[in-house]
């Protein structure tokens, strides 16, 4: 679904206000981001219509966990922060860009 540059940034505010910033921004390389931060960057509109975005990705990481492993690619270990903690998720990931195109074809 494209949308304006304009409509893009307020999706992308929306999504700031019901995504931790930990999520979106943990502290790894830049190479590296989470299913949160990648969505939050090329599809934010999604991150606004889920139910529950936060523990709603959770299978999307374990999904980019294995894929990380299929592909050789590394994948850095992050304490799930504690938003997730209820969603059973005591660890995230944070992939190349390469391992999360293949679990979101962009």
């Amino acid at each position: 679904m494209p949308v304006s540059p304009a409509d893009h940034r307020a999706y992308q505010e929306a999504a700031r206000t019901i995504v931790p910033a930990d999520l979106l921004f943990p502290d790894v390389p830049d190479v590296y981001q989470t299913v949160w931060g990648f969505m939050y960057e090329h599809e934010p509109w999604v991150l606004t219509t889920m139910r529950d975005p936060v523990a709603g990705l959770v299978e999307d990481d374990c999904r980019a966990r294995r894929e990380a492993v299929r592909m050789r690619e590394a994948a850095v270990t992050l304490v799930a922060p504690e938003a997730l903690r209820g969603a059973r998720a005591g660890v995230i990931g944070a992939f190349p860009r390469v391992v999360l195109e293949r679990v979101f074809p962009v």
